[in-house]
């Protein structure tokens, strides 16, 4: 099937990662860009960007959906790498549903959130934070598979994506999003978290390249001489 193609794989993680960092499309069209605020509040309803962005994400996740099916289907698929696929899916459902969910109001103001918003807020949150944390697990699976195997910068990469990108930027934006809500920093961080999390949806369909490479390869026989 040509959706199985490297070439299409690796394009397709290309593209995926592009529009994960859709911040860099509203800066683009957008003169009210912040390049301080958290970029849920880009996809607040009434802002001028908000369903392009919106949209943009559910397309990011449909295409890594995709790749981790292909990685998930591979024959002679390691434990690791399953675990990696199915972090990815969950990666990909809960940035559809922050997606369809948008943050309610801008964090820190007064009234934000209102009772009635309360619940959307919440979902909100929790679905982006699932997303986060589950891109970040497949990063560390796929280091754990391909510990052998390489590539080594793949491996290295999904270590850094893992400690540096998942646990330390994590724990930062949290940790600023609980003690200075909407402020400067936590926009900042959540950019280059983004970003980075941007060249892991790469990184992934490499590792899914690796894969199935693997397993076109042939089986040889212990009994096989050489």
């Amino acid at each position: 099937m040509r959706w199985r193609r490297p070439e299409v794989l690796l394009t397709t993680g290309v593209l995926a990662g592009v529009l994960y960092s859709n911040f860099l499309l509203d800066a683009l069209l957008s003169r009210r860009h912040d390049w301080f605020a958290v970029v849920s509040e880009l996809e607040m309803p009434g802002y001028p960007t908000a369903t392009l962005l919106r949209t943009t994400d559910v397309v990011c996740s449909l295409l890594a959906i995709g790749i981790a099916v292909v990685l998930w289907t591979a024959r002679r698929v390691r434990g690791a790498e399953r675990l990696a696929a199915a972090a990815m899916v969950a990666f990909a459902l809960g940035g559809i549903v922050a997606a369809l969910v948008p943050l309610p109001c801008r964090p820190g103001a007064s009234s934000c959130p209102a009772p009635r918003q309360v619940l959307q807020d919440g979902v909100h949150d929790t679905a982006s934070l699932i997303s986060q944390v589950a891109i970040f697990v497949s990063a560390g699976a796929i280091a754990l598979a391909l510990r052998r195997e390489g590539p080594r910068w793949l491996v290295r990469h999904g270590h850094a994506t893992f400690w540096v990108g998942g646990i330390a930027g994590t724990v930062l934006l949290v940790t600023l999003d609980q003690t200075h809500p909407g402020s400067w920093q936590a926009g900042l961080v959540q950019r280059l978290q983004l970003a980075w999390m941007s060249t892991w949806i790469y990184g992934f369909a490499v590792a899914t390249v690796v894969a199935r490479a693997r397993a076109e390869r042939p089986i040889r026989s212990a009994a096989a001489t050489p």
